[in-house]
Parts: structure tokens; C-alpha cells; sequence
């Protein structure tokens, strides 16, 4: 009879301290969806204002460029030197010429 009622109270205990487990994830898991939630709403965010920036660039590129040019040289405006002491050129597409 001792040997059954310390199971039980050994079961008791494990179903208590399983509960409270289970719920601590839960609070973790919602915590983790709520944070990529705000993550992927900020990444939106960063790409709409990035693509409206980009957008701007381009008008206001157009804008500067004489009638009839298509492909303008590059110039010192838009060709920078990088560490390495070499010229980098950027473009309006995100990555440098060459990748």
C-alpha cells in the first residue's frame, strides 16, 4: 500500500511539474510568434520604403539625364572607392556589378 501511494504522489508530482512546464512554452512559443510577427512587419516595412527610395533615385536620375541618354557613364558620383583602394560601382538594383 506504501509503495502505491508513493507512485501516486510521484505521478501527482510529475503531472504538477509537466503542467507547469507545458505552460512556460506556451508563453515562450507565443512569445517567439509574436516576435517574428514583429520582425516580418518591420522587414515590410524596410522593403517599402527601400523600393519607394529606389524608386525616387530613379526619377530623380531621369530627371538629371539630358534627353536621349540611356546608359550614362559612370561618374564620380556614382563610382566610389573601397577599401582596397579599387573603384566599386553601385547600382540602383541592389547589388554591384559582377555578383
Amino acid at each position: 500500500v506504501l509503495i502505491e501511494l508513493l507512485h501516486l504522489q510521484a505521478c501527482n508530482d510529475y503531472v504538477e511539474v509537466s503542467s507547469t512546464a507545458g505552460r512556460k512554452w506556451q508563453r515562450l512559443l507565443q512569445h517567439e510568434r509574436d516576435q517574428r510577427v514583429r520582425l516580418e512587419d518591420m522587414v515590410e516595412q524596410l522593403a517599402r520604403q527601400h523600393s519607394h527610395l529606389e524608386q525616387e533615385a530613379k526619377e530623380q536620375m531621369n530627371q538629371a539625364m539630358p534627353p536621349g541618354v540611356q546608359n550614362p557613364v559612370p561618374t564620380s558620383s556614382t563610382v566610389e572607392v573601397n577599401v582596397f583602394g579599387q573603384p566599386e560601382q553601385f547600382s540602383l538594383q541592389g547589388e554591384p556589378p559582377g555578383w
